[in-house]
């Protein structure tokens, strides 16, 4: 049972909104209390954390693995643990595809995952497929691993994952799309659109039929193939943000080597941090040393020390080694926010996107006590998840030893 607590929080930042000197009080896992406090520790606190920013804990939609773990085949223990120590408290596991028995029993081991989690890290709340529906022409995947979007391909995956199923991302324009995405809508699973050249009127049909986001925006999307009289035609991207009600998410790393600056003003201007949502992509490298890796489709992906990003040997870019904090970092290097609009961005949009914002993103009354500690320097000092602290630096340790 998580014990009840009292922790000062000098400033708390939310979701547009920044605090000074607030006690938040929890019981029973959740936040019952966000109250005014003068400027000291309570008699009876529990947490001091002074000279300290708290925001919410970070939720992470679309990763691949951490720590050496690949969530495709099921491994979660090292790679949740490193995502707390790194604020990250809530996550889908996202499937890369690989051979279909590979691929089939990750997904079994995954669903297993759900039920059991690790409680000394992360929140594991569901699966993410990435594919195995995917336009082979558009992304990093082997095309032998891009499945058919037919039937009984979609039933296979909703029995192996069941109720752990929470996201998928396909392509629209594939035969038999528009029929998956009305059987994962009939299951209460979110379809998205992903490494696509779709026009909108395939985007249309799919929406028609409850599709309401885009995987990684502006990566391994293409416009329609076919121009008219010379006319750039439209495509998933402009159908996603001329939409009032479409959703998206988007890889902001250091260099903008995914999505450039004047992109990423335009999505932002369009979507705003309610719609636009951060990713991680990141792969099992992420907190490993600079080198060359093997991964679970056989080939190399490479890791150059310096950079958030990672690659095939060709040099096709593989996702990244990004937290969710450095993609917040990078957000407001690049467009200038302040930390309580990018921070909506990594917390309560994806929470949104996934549906469980009545639970998950912002530090308020009712909800989940997942809360993340930072320093001057935004590095954190301290990680709590559901109520049970599961990081605290050493840094911090000592500061309440020290009081």
């Amino acid at each position: 049972m998580n014990k009840d607590m009292k922790i000062f929080v000098e400033r708390l930042v939310n979701p547009g909104c920044v605090k000074k000197n607030v006690l938040i009080e929890v019981a029973e896992g959740q936040v019952i209390s966000v109250r005014p406090q003068a400027e000291c520790m309570p008699e009876g606190g529990d947490i001091d954390l002074r000279n300290s920013t708290v925001i919410p804990g970070l939720v992470d939609i679309h990763i691949h693995g951490a720590a050496g773990d690949y969530f495709t085949t099921g491994e979660i223990e090292k790679a949740s643990s490193y995502l707390a120590s790194r604020g990250t408290t809530s996550f889908l596991a996202t499937s890369y595809p690989c051979d279909r028995r590979t691929y089939l029993e990750g997904i079994r081991k995954l669903r297993q995952k759900v039920k059991e989690q690790n409680k000394n890290g992360a929140k594991m709340l569901g699966i993410h497929l990435e594919g195995p529906f995917l336009n082979p022409k558009y992304g990093a995947q082997k095309p032998e691993y891009c499945w058919p979007a037919e039937k009984e391909n979609v039933e296979a995956l909703l029995s192996e994952a069941g109720e752990a199923l929470k996201l998928v991302s396909l392509s629209p324009e594939l035969p038999g799309a528009v029929e998956a995405v009305r059987m994962f809508n009939e299951k209460g699973i979110i379809a998205c659109a992903a490494h696509t050249e779709a026009d909108v009127e395939q985007m249309q049909a799919v929406y028609d039929c409850g599709l309401r986001h885009t995987t990684h925006i502006l990566n391994a999307i293409e416009a329609p193939p076919h121009t008219i009289n010379g006319v750039r035609r439209a495509g998933c991207v402009e159908f996603t943000l001329a939409s009032e009600d479409m959703t998206a998410d988007v890889m902001v790393d250091s260099k903008a080597i995914h999505v450039e600056d004047e992109w990423l003003k335009i999505l932002f201007k369009c979507l705003g941090t309610k719609r636009a949502a951060l990713l991680s992509d990141a792969m099992p490298l992420a907190g490993l040393s600079a080198g060359l890796y093997p991964i679970v489709d056989g080939r190399k992906i490479a890791l150059v020390a310096g950079e958030d990003v990672v690659r095939l040997t060709n040099g096709e870019l593989a996702g990244s080694v990004m937290m969710m904090l450095d993609t917040v970092k990078n957000l407001m290097d690049r467009l200038g926010l302040k930390l309580e609009e990018a921070i909506e961005c990594a917390t309560l949009t994806p929470a949104r996107v996934i549906g469980v914002d009545n639970f998950k993103g912002s530090i308020e009354m009712g909800k989940d006590a997942d809360m993340v500690a930072l320093d001057e320097k935004r590095q954190v000092l301290l990680t709590m998840i559901e109520g049970r602290v599961v990081y605290q630096a050493e840094e911090l340790m000592r500061r309440n030893r020290d009081v």
